[in-house]
């Protein structure tokens, strides 16, 4: 697996290459991010491990140039901002993970292990999810409702196809983190209840019917009725 590390912080970086070399993966390393999207216009990685904090521009910046150039190659933030807004707005811009600092070494082996399978894994012959007056085309990430399209950022949109996969049924919210998120420690994290937040704000602007039903104490379910 080829890794790029953007990190200004050189112990760590020392310490992040160690580790993938010991997993036998081939990483590069970067402290700035001007370099690193020049780096990435000329290599192609498994994935990219991003630090927020970087001397010359933002990390979410840089996560920003990455997807606005049509590059999917899969993102995890690795950061010591640790509030949920900071996490969000990662992952509202096309980050595929976040994982704060400092962190533990076979977690973030995990981490990056999830989204290299989450990447490889091919679509369904399914390529459309329907659900009464929902739909979502699984080639273009598009996502309906009432035949409008409602515009959806990455994980809102994994988020609906995990619900329209599984309509009338109840999701618990560590379901959801470990098979939308792959987040299998942090199960008080707060992303869930964001991310259907918004969704539903989304939603509510063509239809006043409540779709994502939240059962309290037990998780949420997909059901129009």
């Amino acid at each position: 697996m080829n890794i790029l590390v953007v990190e200004d912080d050189l112990i760590l970086q020392s310490l992040l290459e160690n580790l993938f070399t010991k997993q036998g993966f081939n990483t590069t390393l970067t402290s700035n991010a001007n370099e690193a999207e020049k780096i990435i216009q000329l290599q192609q990685f498994d994935c990219i491990i991003l630090d927020i904090g970087l001397p010359d521009k933002d990390g979410l910046k840089v996560c920003e140039v990455i997807r606005s150039s049509g590059n999917d190659t899969p993102i995890l933030i690795l950061s010591a901002y640790k509030e949920v807004e900071t996490k969000v707005s990662g992952l509202d811009i096309g980050a595929d993970d976040y994982v704060t600092k400092p962190f533990d070494n076979e977690e973030l082996i995990a981490r990056i292990n999830a989204l290299s399978r989450r990447n490889s894994r091919k679509l369904s012959k399914d390529t459309v999810l329907k659900y009464e007056f929902l739909t979502a085309n699984l080639i273009d990430r598009t996502f309906f409702v009432c035949d409008n399209e409602v515009k959806l950022t990455n994980h809102e949109f994994n988020l609906m196809v995990h619900f329209l996969s599984n309509p009338e049924k109840l999701i618990s919210k560590v379901e959801i983190l470990e098979n939308v998120f792959d987040t299998h420690k942090d199960h008080e994290t707060n992303f869930v209840n964001v991310y259907l937040s918004h969704i539903r704000k989304k939603i509510s602007t063509l239809t006043d019917r409540k779709i994502i039903k939240t059962i309290k104490g037990s998780g949420f379910i997909l059901d129009v009725n």
